[in-house]
């Protein structure tokens, strides 16, 4: 199952099927969409809103066998969507010590305040507890409280990405990347300040942090606008004694995305791709107004659309290839992008 957050609402699909995709959700500028099967339930931003919905809402249109089943689109956003936050910025949902949070990011100029939510499973009482499968799905979201306020978080900066750990959290600032331990707030920099193979990021006054990956050995990719670095779990230079970045991008991207063994940063004018491995620049490719609108970061590929607008393509680090067609009116082509990767290459 494909979930597409567009500017009128949520399509889900099935992958490399693009006539499959129907509309499910009529929201107004949705920009983001989480599912998370453990919780079975899914997230959506719509309009600087955050609403949670039954995952029934997404499933309903789509049937086992690849098939389609109803086509019902589910137009009141408060008939099954119940909200948990207003001018929200972005979210995350991730796990520490096994248990579900959700970090719900409001954004401004100079600060970010953050409310960490925890997931609590309280059912009504008036409810039976075994009747079924189907049944106890829709009383799992008949709750109490789904989510109880855990802490609340203020940072003096503004914040761009966030990322869950095993028992801590990652949040992005111009003040760099900064560990939260959520149990007693208490913060300290990514990037060791003593190793001094990391001069030219520690001593930097300010920084474009867009997005950490975990890499094989327990090593980290550290990817700002300005420069990418891989550290180890300690914050320390994984290749010292370069006093260097190991990457150093050609262009300021704006969003990277990670497909072993390659980081992928999109920028306004090229998509320029790196092999982690060797720290070299392996592809560099020429594009017009190329946005990406996906801020989840968990891509395996990032899509642009074709010049003649009827089809979507992969970026590879090989080529430049076509992907599927899809079918419909000019308008109804770009809803099923605008989630992904909006471009024209060059000739």
């Amino acid at each position: 199952m494909v979930i597409l957050g567009t500017e009128h609402g949520v399509y889900v699909g099935k992958e490399h099927q693009a006539s499959s995709f129907t509309l499910r959700l009529d929201l107004p500028k949705v920009t983001a969409v989480d599912y998370i099967a453990d919780l079975e339930l899914v997230f959506v931003l719509t309009d600087q809103t955050l609403l949670y919905y039954p995952a029934s809402v997404l499933e309903d249109g789509l049937s086992t066998d690849g098939g389609e089943r109803s086509s019902s689109i589910h137009t009141s956003s408060s008939s099954k969507g119940r909200p948990l936050g207003h001018n929200v910025s972005f979210f995350r949902v991730g796990q520490n010590f096994n248990r579900w949070f959700i970090l719900v990011v409001k954004t401004r100029r100079l600060t970010t305040y953050i409310k960490v939510y925890e997931s609590v499973v309280c059912r009504d009482p008036g409810h039976r507890r075994n009747i079924g499968r189907v049944f106890d799905r829709l009383a799992r979201f008949n709750t109490i409280e789904r989510f109880d306020l855990y802490k609340e978080l203020y940072i003096p900066a503004e914040s761009k990405c966030a990322h869950f750990l095993k028992t801590k959290v990652i949040v992005g600032s111009s003040r760099g990347f900064e560990i939260i331990d959520l149990l007693t707030l208490r913060t300290q920099a990514l990037l060791d300040a003593a190793d001094s193979s990391l001069a030219f990021a520690t001593s930097m006054e300010s920084c474009t942090p867009l997005s950490l990956f975990r890499l094989p050995g327990d090593l980290f990719l550290v990817a700002c606008a300005e420069f990418g670095v891989i550290v180890d779990r300690l914050g320390c230079n994984a290749y010292p004694p370069l006093n260097q970045p190991h990457f150093a991008w050609v262009s300021v991207p704006h969003a990277f995305y990670y497909h072993e063994p390659y980081i992928i940063g999109m920028s306004t004018h090229m998509v320029e791709i790196w092999d982690v491995t060797k720290l070299s620049l392996v592809q560099v490719i020429r594009m017009t107004d190329c946005k990406s609108v996906d801020t989840s970061s968990t891509m395996n590929e990032p899509f642009f659309l074709s010049e003649d607008g009827t089809s979507l393509a992969p970026v590879r680090y090989e080529a430049v290839r076509q992907q599927s067609s899809v079918n419909g009116p000019s308008s109804e082509r770009q809803l099923f992008v605008m989630k992904l990767i909006k471009a024209k290459p060059r000739p």
